[in-house]
Order: C-alpha cells, then structure tokens, then sequence
C-alpha cells in the first residue's frame, strides 16, 4: 500500500494510537523481492494502479527496525494463511484479531477454549492421552452450543448471521509449559517440538472427529459446499498414510477423517487454534499461558500481614517437587530464583534438571519460532505467541526469525525485546528523534540503478472504516527514510545506500548559575500519590528552577518528584526551551491517575508539567465541571472522599504502562497480555 512506511511509523510518537496493535501484511512476492533485493511497487488497493517503487529491503528494514523498538508492527503471512482459509469462496483472509491467533472473515468472531494440559499427565508422568481424547470431544461440544446460544449484539446483525455461515470455533491449550515439566521434556529442543506437534495434531485429529459426528446429528455448516473441506482439505497438510505416535500417543489415520467428512460434511468450518490464555490461565493456575513456555520459575508475592506488606517467594510447584524428590531443595535456593526467575548456572541444581525447566528468557529466538511452527503444523487457524528477545538482541536477530518463521510456514509472528516498551513509555525514543533532526536522511536508491533523493510516496491516513483511504495526488509528500534505518540488518544492500559521511558531534551546555534570589508561583495539584506543591520560580532570564514537593514526606514518590524537579530545574538553566520540558512530561502515567479542577492529572510528573503549563500560559487554569457531565470524573470522584482520587484499574490507562495497577510492580509483555509476576494481575486485548 502507498501509505505502508507512514503506517509501520504511526506508533512511534509516545501517546498517539497508543490502544491499538498494528501489524503488516506480507506477501511470497514481497518477501522474495527482500530475498532477492528487487524493487517492490506500492499499489493502491482499489484500483491497483502503481503509486510508487522501493527496494523491498528498504521496506522490510523499517518493519524490523519497528520490531525491534517496541515490537510493533507484527507481521501477518497473508498467502499462507490464505492457502487454507477455510471459505475461499466467500472472502480473502486480510486480518487477525488483536491477538493474532483468529484468522476471520468480513463480522465473524471469536468462539473460543483452551484445555488445561497440566490436568493431562498421569501419576507416572506422562501424558495422559485417553482423557485428553474425552475432553476434546466434550469441548467441541460445548463450543459448538455456545454458538447457537450466544447472545449477539443486535445493532449488528451480520454478527449472528457469519457467526451461523460457518460455525467456527476455536478448541487450543493452555498450560503447555506445564506439561513439559511434568513430563520431564524440555521446550524449544528437538523432543519438545516432538511433543508439541503430537499433541496439536491429537488435539486437531479429535476435534475434526467431533465436529463431524456433530454434522451427523445437527448438519453441516451452511456454506460447506465451495469450502476447502468440499475437495477433501482439512486445513493443514496432512501426513501420508498412518501418522506414528510417540510419548505414549495412539496412531492417527487421517483417511478416516477425510472419508467421514465427505460423507457427513462437518460441523465447523475452523476447529482449533491457540490463545493467549493470559486470565484464564491465571484463574486455572497454569504457569504456562497457551502455548508459552513459564515465564519464571519462581517470583515474590506482595501479602499484607495486617498493616504490614511482606514479600513471599512463589515458587513452581513441579520445580518445588522435583528439587525435593532430588534432595537439593532449600528456602535459600527458593530465594535465589524469585530473584533470577531461573534455575539456570545454579550449582546447586543438577545439570538434567536445567535442561528441563527453561523459561522464556532461557530460549533464543529462533528456538521460539521453531516451537511456533511445531504447533502451527496441525492448526487449522493461527497462533498466538510472542517471540521473546534479550535486552541485548540486534535488529538482525529480528531481522533473522522474520524469515525463519516465514520459511516454517507460520502465518504470522510477534516478537518483543526485553525492555522494548518500558523504554518506549520512558521516552528514550525521544532522543533518536532529536538527533535524527541533525541528522541527513540517506538516500535511496531509484529503479534506474542511481543514488538520489526519495520519490514522493503518497502518505496518507487510514479511513475511518478500518480500511486504507484511496491515495490523493495532493496529499503525496516525500519519504525519506531515517538516517538509522539504513545501517545494515544483516542483508547485502547493494550500492544504492549511502550512510552519513560523518558521525554528529553535539555541542557540550553548561547550565547558568543560580541566583540567590528567585520569585515565583507554588500551584497545588491532587495526584494519585497525595497533594503535590509544585514551585516554579523564575529569574531575569526567566525559568529557573521547580521545587515539587508531595504533602508526605518520604517515600520513593517523594525522591521521585524531587528528582524530577531537580533534573527539569537544570535544563531550565541549561537553556532548553520550558514547553518542550513540559511536552516531555506530559502525558506521563503510573497505575494512579487523580482528578483535579476538572481535569486527570497522570501521574506526579505529569502534575508538574501541568503545573509548568499554567505558569506559562501555555494551558488555562481548568474549571472543574461537574461530575455529571464527565464520566471519568464521576469514576474519580466517587472512588474515594473529595477531590482527590486514585483510579486502579487498568481500563482507565491509556496507552502502555510498565507498572502493575495492582501492586505496583513491573509487568511482563506475553502472548499479547500484560501480567504481573509479583501479585498475578493480568489483562489481554
């Protein structure tokens, strides 16, 4: 599309589209002319005419360099997940839901299970494969009724009616990190993408069975006839002749299943899937949400002891057993890895025992895209997981699992970097943008072989329908790319990229002195955290200093403000301009937004940069309305007596945010949701 390089950058400025998930869709044809270093063309997706022509690897480059700054945009595979789209015959596949693992059509939904793998292991520790077959059946069932019982939103019909079309459902797992514990097989190795892809296609065997024995009684979904299932497909290659089980699993005659659907037709037009399951899998006391391996083996639970808040280490209870069982077990040791998270280099922790239980930060990259493709072998929709990254990863790290996982046959790919959003909302960002204003964009190179400055790539907006707005000759503007985005991922660029001549030396400032005598204005304003009294004082040469002080001292609120004001008190004497210090505080938010005088004060930082904004004219001083005419004021006012208040639930925060609205500890970005290690919290979507 001619907007693809103002879309892959829309995130990017802290505060703005901040509650959606954006992800790329990408063609064979694009990913070839990346392998092969062509130019690719961008059409208009209405009447396919040309607006433009770029390297593909100068496209690609900018989704991973996006990737790899906070994990966005994730990227869809649209020819494979079309080559088995379910109903051909009624529409092209071209989106995800936000999790990605739902590949829908134009109004369908999700219906979604997930069954918890940990209650499937015998008490010898294997997989217990008579009740997984007993609970698959009985959840195909259950979410075949819960279509027809469901209760659609009547403002839009189309809901039920593609709902009833084609019947799909989604049966997945939950717990699968687990099970491998109990079982003794370690993830991402040769034997645990074995078990992966055994269970999935057990999973996937059944629920085909099932759906079809419900076809039998109740029929076939509507819209069969033209569908993949009509010419003998089930949504995923099939094995030739028996499939061989290993962990104990019974063979699997796929032939069976194809003979009985063109007989009976089938039931669902989609069977299976995997989903994040970061609540539910909380609710079920999972350690591994969907298909994800645990996070940590072990982590400090926040519990209150009357006015007191103490911290207790929780630990994996198939860790806590097997270390019992081997005699190395100790409180010592349980305080060890609620501090690391991981039992890995342990001394005391037997070497078979490590290779066993990994986490997430124990596996690369590339072990996670491989186990991703074990279980999207025998899936007839798609996966959700996310590729976990080192602090330390390169964007040629992500540069590399984008082509694995498209080389694998997965249908689509997330990946995060450690630490990758918490930098964002820090506005670390911030200063890439200023220096890339000194910074000359490169060139790029044109169709003709020669270096020289950017076409005009038309750049415009989304329309409001969700779908791309057609380009318009005047709104084309040029595209230069960032200077940064031209360093080499790890793929030959050829000629045609030029870097900058020469590294950017930037001045060294020294701040003013102070004078002994300041004046200026101190403005109360109501925080989550208490009353904050934030100075703002002023000398010849105009802002001078900001004193922040909260009504209770002490406390990491309190150094926290006061480091605030101390570190924007000597940029004011530095000389940087005030609003562009209060543009960088503004919009800053913790788990405690407070109402005051008619508006929502963020957070403390937040409160001294509107503190900073009213001194300056920048900002009127509010009017507080009246709660009846603010629905989040009336939220904030009735949440605790008087003005001020603190909101603590998450669905008041916009925008990402590093801390736990529960306890206040850091959260973890998995599978698409955000949990909390320390008290359990978490949230999708």
């Amino acid at each position: 599309h001619p907007d693809i390089l103002e879309f892959i950058h829309c995130k990017e400025k802290d505060g703005e589209i901040s509650n959606f998930n954006i992800s790329v869709g990408i063609t064979d044809a694009f990913m070839r002319s990346v392998e092969n270093d062509q130019d690719f063309e961008l059409r208009s997706p209405h009447d396919g005419s040309v607006w433009h022509t770029l390297k593909a690897r100068e496209i690609f480059r900018e989704i991973v360099r996006g990737a790899y700054r906070n994990g966005e945009p994730g990227v869809l595979f649209l020819d494979r997940m079309n080559r088995w789209n379910p109903a051909p015959h009624l529409y092209e596949l071209e989106a995800t839901n936000p999790c990605g693992e739902q590949s829908l059509g134009p109004f369908e939904n999700c219906c979604l299970g997930s069954i918890n793998l940990a209650k499937h292991v015998t008490l010898e520790h294997t997989i217990d494969w008579a009740r997984l077959e007993r609970t698959v059946h009985s959840s195909v069932h259950f979410l075949d009724n819960v279509i027809d019982a469901n209760k659609y939103v009547p403002a839009i019909p189309q809901l039920r009616e593609w709902a009833l079309r084609t019947r799909r459902i989604g049966l997945g797992i939950m717990g699968f990190g687990d099970l491998l514990y109990e079982i003794g097989v370690s993830y991402a190795t040769p034997e645990g993408e074995a078990v992966a892809e055994q269970v999935v296609e057990f999973i996937a065997y059944h629920s085909k069975l099932a759906s079809v024995e419900l076809a039998k009684k109740r029929g076939r979904f509507p819209e069969f006839e033209g569908s993949i299932y009509s010419r003998g497909e089930l949504g995923f290659p099939l094995p030739e002749g028996t499939s061989k089980g290993r962990f104990g699993r019974p063979d699997l005659r796929w032939a069976k299943v194809q003979a009985a659907v063109k007989e009976y037709g089938i039931r669902n037009s989609c069977t299976n899937t995997v989903a994040p399951t970061g609540t539910i899998g909380t609710v079920a006391g999972v350690e591994g949400y969907g298909c994800e391996p645990v996070f940590a083996l072990a982590y400090y639970r926040n519990m209150r002891d009357g006015d007191k808040l103490i911290q207790l280490p929780y630990v994996s209870p198939a860790f806590e057993r097997v270390a019992k069982e081997q005699g190395f077990w100790s409180k010592d040791l349980a305080q060890v890895l609620a501090k690391t998270g991981s039992c890995q280099n342990l001394a005391e922790v037997p070497v078979e025992v490590q290779g066993v239980f990994v986490t997430a930060r124990d596996i690369t990259p590339e072990g996670h895209v491989r186990m991703q493709a074990a279980f999207q072998r025998f899936t007839d929709n798609s996966i959700s997981k996310t590729i976990n990254f080192p602090a330390e990863a390169t964007e040629q790290d992500v540069e590399k699992a984008y082509f694995l996982a498209w080389q694998l046959g997965l249908k689509g790919l997330t990946v995060y970097r450690d630490g990758s959003r918490d930098t964002q909302v820090l506005n670390v960002g911030n200063a890439e943008a200023q220096l890339a204003e000194v910074t000359e964009a490169a060139p790029i190179q044109a169709s003709n072989g020669h270096t020289s400055a950017p076409e005009p790539v038309q750049l415009s907006a989304p329309a409001s329908n969700g779908h791309a707005s057609e380009p318009r000759p005047s709104e084309v503007k040029p595209a230069r790319l960032p200077a940064e985005s031209v360093a080499s991922t790890g793929l030959a660029l050829g000629e045609g990229v030029t870097p900058p001549a020469e590294p950017v030396t930037l001045p060294v400032v020294q701040p003013r002195e102070r004078p002994v005598v300041t004046t200026g204005t101190t403005e109360a304003v109501n925080t989550g955290c208490g009353k904050l009294y934030v100075t703002i004082n002023e000398d010849e040469r105009g802002l001078a200093e900001v004193f922040a002080r909260l009504g209770r001292s002490g406390g990491c609120a309190a150094a926290q403000t006061e480091a605030i004001g101390r570190m924007v008190s000597l940029a004011l004497r530095a000389g940087v301009d005030p609003a562009q210090v209060t543009r960088q505080l503004r919009g800053i938010r913790c788990p405690a937004p407070a109402w005051n005088n008619g508006q929502t004060i963020l957070s403390c930082a937040d409160a001294i940069a509107v503190a900073m904004s009213h001194h300056l004219g920048l900002e009127p001083m509010p009017v507080a309305p009246k709660a009846e005419h603010d629905p989040l004021a009336a939220k904030l006012q009735a949440s605790a007596p008087g003005q001020h208040s603190a909101v603590s639930s998450q669905e008041e925060l916009r925008g990402l945010n590093p801390q736990c609205p529960e306890c206040g500890g850091y959260i973890k970005y998995v599978e698409g949701c955000v949990v909390c290690g320390t008290c359990g919290y978490t949230r999708c979507g």
